[in-house]
């Protein structure tokens, strides 16, 4: 009987230590939503964005350099499974695994930004001086992302193959666990421009903070506007996208 009550106090004090450790978030992460209460908790986030971008499954690696280069022919290959990445071969399970990599980081980073977006829509200027940089921001790294998984794993615009093009990605724009159908491939364009063209209002103010010649020296979120998703940032990135839509007249506007 003893043995029991002892077991039943271990497992006890197991229980309240796990809940106690669950309470604490590490600096980084981006979903706790204590974080949105002050404008250093808004920026620890967008940071937390950032630095989940750079692993090696996103622009860290697979998705700025290796996938692209070898799908524009210029790296050539006769490494095993990239072999099959470079033909877009995802039959094969190697090719798959790297692709879903890719796809996973990705939409979670997405989730990231819109918990971040979504906190923001209850605040405003008045509780936040850059209120609209830290919703600009999130706005325009949510198309970019987007955007580059609608290059990878999309058809064109142009296609003929009218099933795959009304089945292109889906577009998540909620911090939700429901799965977001697909969207079609003009719906995507539709909705990453949406986003780049309301980034842009929101993020006026980098023609104040980001002159021509700089001091040195800047501080604080505002210190290093080009090292951020700037004004000028989602300029060129509706610049990019309005081309590969083929829409060239603005393209050559915001370019």
């Amino acid at each position: 009987m003893m043995e029991k009550i002892i077991l039943l106090a271990c497992i006890s004090l197991f229980f309240l230590g796990c809940g106690n450790f669950l309470d604490i978030n590490p600096e980084s992460e981006v979903v706790n939503d204590d974080m949105f209460s002050t404008a250093e908790g808004v920026e620890d986030a967008l940071y937390g964005v950032y630095m989940s971008m750079v692993k090696e499954d996103m622009y860290g690696g697979d998705m700025s350099v290796l996938i692209p280069e070898l799908l524009g022919q210029n790296f050539v290959t006769d490494d095993g499974y990239l072999i099959y990445v470079s033909r877009l071969d995802n039959e094969n399970s190697y090719a798959r695994n790297m692709t879903k990599k890719m796809w996973q980081g990705s939409y979670l980073v997405i989730s990231y930004l819109n918990n971040i977006i979504e906190n923001l829509e209850q605040k405003s200027v008045k509780d936040f001086k850059y209120y609209n940089l830290y919703r600009g921001e999130a706005l325009g790294l949510r198309a970019a992302i987007h955007f580059d998984l609608l290059r990878l794993f999309a058809v064109h615009i142009n296609s003929t193959d009218e099933k795959a093009k009304a089945k292109a990605i889906p577009y998540v724009t909620k911090y939700t666990f429901k799965v977001t159908p697909f969207s079609s491939v003009e719906e995507v364009y539709e909705k990453i421009i949406a986003d780049l063209k309301e980034a842009e209002i929101c993020l006026a103010e980098d023609e104040v903070l980001m002159p021509k010649i700089r001091k040195g020296g800047e501080k604080g979120f505002t210190g290093a506007r080009e090292l951020h998703f700037n004004l000028y940032a989602a300029q060129a990135m509706l610049a990019r996208v309005y081309w590969m839509k083929g829409d060239l007249e603005n393209a050559k506007k915001y370019a």
